[in-house]
């Protein structure tokens, strides 16, 4: 720890300690070059922080401060120097210890008069020599003007060489070159595009348009997880191969989210979705409770008839019933062989909410054709990836993604499951403010794991601008047609991996083969975002999923699995891919991933007056403001509003050594209470 006497008040106040308490222990001094002097003390121990000012012209370096040491250079041009370099360290004295500790003292000189303390004497002189700088104040009276302020205005002063140190440094800055017009930054934009009734399938739009209309809500709330039950139901039942000749095999399994603010209905819209998935996953819990305690009766009744042959086997019989005995050993050998190969009915599943890794490979092994992952508020499991004891979650559910990955777990005292083929499908609903967290905590502007990019069924819809109060009775008929659709595809049989799959039509195959084309093309050349490209890229597989799901629906309406995906279903799997799209810019935009985010969150707080002219750059790191809690992004923001006439910086030397302020465009209009423009 450090004692720094400062070349005015300092010693006078050494001298004073000194007349107290008894002479200083012999320890450790440095000469600062400017007249003054620092005195090292060993650390007694407790917590003992930072203080300025604990008497006139003395400071307390402790806990979180930093010290200059030798042979580093004053301001002044002169060394720091040892005066003992040789001399122990002493321990600090505990008087010392008390004086730093006090809260309050009669040797204690603060400002208690209005004046600026120490800490803010040079930003303060900065700040006001650029004002008066860009004003046109020549050097001599801008010093003049300095001196007078220090002496006035601050407690304690600074040293008249300081003062004149800053002169020279704001001498530097070219304020002769005229400020031109602030230029509007752009602000943020992106609306989403809508779905309409006639983008749904037809077995399902009647039944989704009710739903939405009797509810007030957008349609994309009730489209989003219904696709997903169907994407749930066909799994890896039947997959589709987008290329003529390649072997390229695609899963139609789907990972999505919709995006509403509390209160928007969400729950209540994925609720109604879900009821077809609802009703057919509690027909089958029935199916697998009614077999369960069949065939728990048939093997109490195996047990006990085994349990008598057993008893009967016992009794000492004469020989003439030896045939009799023969018989009962063969049928309870027989009955015991049953017994050994009695395994547990696997249950079949459809949905899950909250499952552990291991126990989701369970259920992956018991039902290949894949399960639903379904969370309410999704931002709850996103966090869960992140937590202590879960480390390795999300490189699992990663490779659940495409439908077609392996896996294996294996655990001490729980043995080794080994899944074949893992295929999940995640859905959920999350808010904006906890989207934007969860992007800004796990992704740089350069792109993050690419676990986000995998949610390709994304909806964030805009809100509506009107409410109509609709109570009436479901439309007949709509959720019959859209059941017997979805029950349809519960029944389906077959496996990808033993050929179950479909090929485009020759026309599908020639405006899946375009799109492609032109997709490649974007994600070659235009300039966007790379977690925004990465997001875009998985819509190579996204499209064909789409199209199948679309035809296989088609053909479902009409009880008949189609033999091949047609041009109609291409075309409409490309509008969703154009409407998903805009609606992905849309979470992504007002993000980091923005190119103007940054410089919007700085612009708003030079706006705000919480950076004024004359701060300096390296103290808005220290905020931890979003979008600005990072040495990239403040650059970022400065470079941006550099080019757009808002700021310019500065290099002015202080007493720390040299810094970096920001100069502010005095007509950047501000908002806050006062209002005005930076001065």
């Amino acid at each position: 720890m450090q004692f720094v006497f400062r070349k005015h008040n300092g010693y006078s106040s050494l001298q004073t300690l000194e007349t107290r308490h008894g002479r200083l222990p012999s320890s450790k001094r440095v000469s600062t070059g400017g007249g003054g002097m620092h005195i090292y003390f060993r650390h007694p121990g407790g917590n003992l922080r930072n203080r300025t000012g604990i008497l006139a012209g003395v400071d307390f370096r402790g806990e979180g401060g930093y010290v200059v040491s030798p042979p580093s250079v004053h301001i002044s041009g002169e060394q720091y120097q040892w005066q003992n370099e040789s001399e122990d360290i002493a321990l600090l004295p505990s008087w010392l210890f008390d004086l730093v500790l006090r809260d309050s003292s009669t040797d204690k000189v603060t400002p208690q008069n209005g004046l600026i303390s120490e800490s803010g004497r040079n930003n303060t002189l900065i700040s006001i020599g650029g004002f008066l700088k860009a004003r046109g104040i020549a050097q001599a009276s801008l010093e003049k003007i300095l001196l007078t302020v220090s002496n006035t205005s601050f407690d304690p002063p600074l040293a008249e060489q300081e003062v004149r140190q800053v002169v020279k440094s704001l001498s530097r800055y070219d304020h002769g070159q005229p400020w031109g017009e602030p230029e509007e930054l752009p602000e943020s934009k992106t609306t989403s595009e809508p779905l309409l009734p006639d983008d749904l399938p037809a077995c399902l739009a009647p039944w989704l348009t009710d739903i939405a209309t009797r509810m007030q809500i957008p349609i994309e709330f009730v489209a989003a997880p219904a696709l997903i039950s169907v994407a749930t139901l066909v799994g890896r039942k039947m997959g589709i191969r987008p290329l003529q000749n390649d072997d390229w095999t695609v899963v139609p399994n789907l990972w999505g989210f919709l995006v509403a603010e509390p209160g928007a209905m969400k729950s209540p819209a994925i609720a109604a979705a879900m009821k077809p998935l609802e009703i057919i996953e509690k027909g089958e819990l029935q199916k697998f409770e009614k077999a369960c305690v069949t065939t728990q009766e048939e093997q109490r009744k195996r047990r006990s008839e085994i349990e008598g042959i057993r008893q009967a086997l016992k009794v000492d019989l004469r020989s003439d019933f030896l045939d009799a005995m023969e018989e009962k050993q063969r049928r309870l050998d027989e009955l015991e062989h049953l017994d050994s190969k009695h395994k547990e009915i696997p249950e079949k599943r459809y949905k899950t909410n909250d499952p552990t890794v291991e126990k989701l490979a369970l259920i992956l092994k018991d039902n290949p054709q894949g399960v639903l992952l379904l969370r309410d508020e999704l931002s709850g499991w996103l966090d869960s990836l992140t937590r202590s004891g879960r480390e390795g979650s999300k490189e699992f559910y990663l490779e659940t993604w495409n439908g077609q990955g392996s896996f294996s777990v294996d655990r001490i005292g729980r043995g080794s499951v080994h899944v074949d083929a893992l295929c999940l499908s995640v859905f959920g609903g999350i808010q904006p403010a906890k989207l934007e967290s969860y992007i800004d905590r796990t992704s740089t502007a350069a792109g993050d794991d690419g676990f986000l990019e995998r949610f390709q069924i994304v909806f964030y819809p805009e809100r509506p601008k009107t409410f109509e109060l609709i109570d009436r009775k479901p439309l007949a008929g709509a959720f019959d047609t859209a059941f017997e659709c979805l029950s349809f595809l519960d029944n389906l049989t077959g496996n990808v991996s033993n050929g179950s799959y479909l090929r485009f039509s020759q026309e599908a195959q020639k405006v899946a083969d375009q799109w492609r084309i032109e997709l490649e093309m974007r994600i070659i050349n235009e300039n966007i975002a790379p977690i925004f490209r990465s997001h875009v890229s998985k819509y190579r597989s996204l499209l064909p999923s789409l199209a199948l799901l679309f035809s296989i629906l088609h053909g479902a309406h009409h009880h008949a699995i189609p033999l091949e995906v047609e041009e109609p279903f291409v075309r409409l799997a490309i509008r969703w891919c154009r409407i998903l799209e805009s609606h992905t810019l849309k979470v992504y935009d007002n993000s980091i991933h923005d190119h103007f985010f940054s410089a919007r969150a700085l612009a708003a707080k030079i706006k705000n007056f919480d950076i004024c002219d004359g701060d300096r750059v390296r103290e808005i790191g220290r905020k931890n403001w979003k979008g600005l809690n990072s040495s990239e992004r403040i650059q970022d923001a400065m470079d941006c509003l550099t080019q757009k006439n808002w700021v310019r910086l500065q290099k002015v030397q202080t007493k720390g050594g040299p810094s970096e302020v920001i100069r502010i465009n005095p007509s950047i209009p501000v908002g806050g209470k006062s209002g005005g423009k930076h001065v």
